[in-house]
């Protein structure tokens, strides 16, 4: 899981399924065993998440294809606080933060095809570590093909300093959706994730979650070297969601972490190919429990007046 998600992590959800949106969410994993590489009991320990994101597009211009092309405004803030024990509190950083900043354009280059670059900063540290270490950029140059209106994919590449000196990965995009009285999803954007939902009433809808995954890093100094500190997160829920007033969404969800990942690598890619499909250190499944709020921003008006292609 942990190849999938460094693949993906610099294509973001605005990205392909634009909006103006602004959400915080608070999430709870409850206290579960931490196993070693061999599968011994070694600690325990539980994590808290705030989460708050921002996206925005900008700039919006109607193309002769059709369809838009735009720049995207994007920042996304992440704090973490773990209570360990044993073993999983010398492996695990007790607080930790993730931020970031992008810049994503989108436009067509044909009738099917659309080009995305993206490009950003943020820092990814111990709250008590932070330093010029603990900045990471990325960029990131796609191009995607829409299958049919509800079927895309895509290919290109990801530049990244997680590691050490500037390197280039593959970038993969999968994005699958099916609309009506039931929806359905399965993408690979920012992560791995499935699920459908239905609408139960006008404000109420339902959401089941089969798979989900993200994750968490920071550059770490440890023994004198800094080195990269990341954790993987596997999960399932089922979230009802209210939407009280226009615009304004409030969720609550209940569900379990299936793995919680901890590996701790030298900041070379030598070092991240070797461990690649090693089996690190664990949480085992805990319950996991979230609230959220996410407001929809009012959307740019088009420049330019479409004419579709003859």
């Amino acid at each position: 899981m942990k190849r999938f998600q460094l693949i993906c992590l610099l294509v973001t959800l605005a990205v392909l399924r634009v909006s103006a949106q602004v959400s915080f969410t608070t999430e709870y994993y409850g206290t579960s065993d931490f196993h070693d590489k061999d599968g011994n009991t070694i600690g325990k320990g539980d994590l808290a998440k705030c989460i708050l994101s921002f996206s925005q597009p900008v700039g919006l211009h109607m193309t002769h294809y059709n369809r838009p092309q735009l720049w995207i405004l994007s920042a996304r803030a992440v704090y973490a606080q773990m209570d360990n024990q044993g073993e999983a509190a010398r492996l695990n950083p007790d607080k930790l933060i993730n931020t970031s900043a992008n810049l994503t354009f989108m436009t067509p280059v044909g009738e099917e095809y659309d080009l995305i670059v993206s490009g950003g900063a943020g820092i990814y540290a111990e709250t008590s570590h932070v330093s010029g270490h603990s900045i990471l950029f990325n960029g990131a140059g796609v191009v995607t093909k829409q299958i049919s209106p509800s079927f895309k994919v895509g290919l290109g590449v990801m530049l990244t300093n997680s590691y050490g000196d500037p390197a280039l990965m593959p970038a993969i995009v999968f994005d699958w959706k099916m609309t009506g009285k039931y929806t359905a999803s399965v993408s690979m954007l920012n992560g791995i994730k499935a699920q459908g939902s239905t609408q139960l009433s006008d404000k109420w809808k339902l959401t089941l979650t089969a798979l989900e995954m993200d994750a968490i890093s920071a550059v770490v100094k440890m023994d004198g070297t800094h080195k990269i500190y990341s954790s993987t997160i596997l999960r399932s829920y089922i979230a009802p969601s209210w939407t009280p007033i226009k615009n304004l969404e409030l969720t609550a969800s209940v569900g379990v972490a299936e793995t919680r990942s901890c590996r701790v690598s030298n900041r070379s890619f030598g070092a991240f190919y070797k461990n690649m499909f090693k089996r690190g250190y664990r949480f085992r499944p805990a319950m996991r429990f979230s609230l959220g709020a996410s407001y929809t921003l009012p959307m740019p008006k088009p420049k330019g007046v479409a004419n579709p292609q003859k």
